[in-house]
């Protein structure tokens, strides 16, 4: 493919990423690769032919932009997300916790939807999220995992059993353990996107595992493991 063709691709390629935003899960994902193109074409704009180095770059990333729609247009065909948050579906008396709680005015009242066999959630830090300028506080993603895990065994128990997730009596879950590794710091200022997976299910107990990505890259991981709460924890 000669130069000018393959700047053509990257044009297109990053008006259909930007397209993706139909679906926002995909379009936070697909944001990171989109602003690459962008910026390398912006680099090359009134420039003579670009070197191999820059050459080889954009073949990463056309390489990731199709994979990205590729994915998008199977899981998107393949996957119906649920209309109403997992924790929108919490009985008022479970509902004040500072991570995930709609009745916590000062929470950071996360929302997690149930796509298929996993829990999805973006999350847009506040400018108060601060580590250092430019980075997100790594207290504030190991939240983000524990409650977004906590409300994907919920939903997961609900599946198993066959019920619809506003019938009680309501599965609640608390963590007993959780562990994150840091992969790579995480940018201040752009949406989060959370995604947890079930790992076991067996008795009151529910083992996930998760990621968090920004721009497109996975920043943290997390394994947590959360047990069903008893209903007198909660007056019940």
């Amino acid at each position: 493919m000669t130069v000018p063709a393959q700047i053509d691709l990257a044009r297109q390629l990053a008006s259909r990423l930007e397209r993706l935003s139909v679906d926002s899960v995909w379009a936070h994902r697909a944001s990171g690769v989109r602003g690459a193109l962008l910026r390398w074409l912006d680099n090359q704009a009134g420039n003579t032919t670009p070197t191999d180095d820059e050459l080889e770059q954009l073949e990463r990333l056309v390489s990731r932009a199709f994979e990205i729609l590729t994915r998008a247009a199977r899981e998107i065909r393949e996957t119906k997300m649920s209309e109403q948050a997992i924790q929108d579906y919490y009985p008022d008396n479970v509902s004040y916790c500072y991570g995930c709680g709609r009745l916590n005015e000062k929470g950071l009242q996360i929302k997690s939807y149930w796509a298929g066999d996993e829990a999805v959630c973006i999350y847009q830090p506040r400018p108060e999220h601060i580590a250092i300028p430019g980075y997100v506080y790594g207290g504030l993603i190991a939240s983000l995992i524990d409650c977004h895990c906590t409300g994907a065994a919920a939903a997961a128990s609900y599946q198993a059993a066959g019920r619809p997730m506003d019938s009680l009596p309501a599965f609640r879950y608390v963590t007993a353990s959780l562990k994150v590794d840091y992969l790579k710091p995480t940018p201040l200022g752009v949406p989060l996107e959370l995604r947890a997976r079930v790992v076991e299910i067996k008795g009151r107990k529910v083992v996930l595992q998760a990621t968090l990505a920004a721009e497109g890259e996975i920043r943290a991981r997390g394994e947590v493991v959360t047990v069903q709460a008893p209903p007198e924890m909660f007056g019940e």
